[in-house]
């Protein structure tokens, strides 16, 4: 797909494993169909439309997307500082509200389970859903995971948001025991 002139053609021709909504697969050509459904919707190209809707409503302006080899921008590989990245995960807990109206509904599904994924977690909107138990009480916990071990995680009953930000870029960033750390560390402090 990387490679692909056309990546979003690409994810759609390969063959559908599982019926839509019955099983969780990584994968990063649905984000990709996603944004070609951003573009052409919206007439824009997916960096200025983020731009617009998204970035510059949150007074972000220090941002990039993967552009992969045909020219396309990726809606995977978001490169942000952690401060705008937290701005992002509060507009997710205000279920898209902002300062502005500029996101409005983006919440309602994004951190609401909607299919099971690896192990104990669910999915909603691009982000991973779990659970955690502290001190006897289970904590229900949201967390977006970038390649580049850029981790919003969020508790939405305690309006409670931390990024973890390592800067690496292995896959390894992306490993299950970082839910483990969030275990043992940040909600040790809640």
């Amino acid at each position: 797909m990387h490679f692909s002139s056309d990546p979003a053609r690409y994810a759609l021709d390969q063959p559908v494993e599982f019926p839509p909504g019955t099983a969780y697969r990584d994968d990063s050509g649905s984000v990709v169909v996603l944004g070609g459904l951003l573009e052409k919707a919206t007439g824009q190209k997916l960096d200025d439309f983020d731009r617009t809707a998204l970035f510059s409503p949150l007074g972000i302006t220090d941002f990039g997307w993967v552009h992969l080899r045909a020219g396309v921008t990726s809606p995977f590989g978001l490169r942000i500082r952690p401060r705008d990245l937290a701005k992002i995960e509060q507009l997710a807990l205000n279920q898209g509200a902002w300062q502005t109206d500029c996101a409005s509904g983006l919440g309602s599904g994004a951190i609401t389970p909607l299919i099971h994924g690896q192990q104990l977690y669910f999915c909603g909107y691009l982000f991973w859903l779990g659970r955690s138990l502290l001190r006897g009480q289970e904590v229900d916990w949201a967390a977006g995971v970038g390649l580049g071990g850029q981790r919003p995680f969020f508790v939405p009953a305690l309006d409670l948001g931390v990024v973890v930000h390592p800067g690496c870029t292995a896959a390894r960033c992306r490993a299950p025991r970082h839910w483990s750390f969030w275990t043992a560390s940040y909600c040790r402090a809640v």
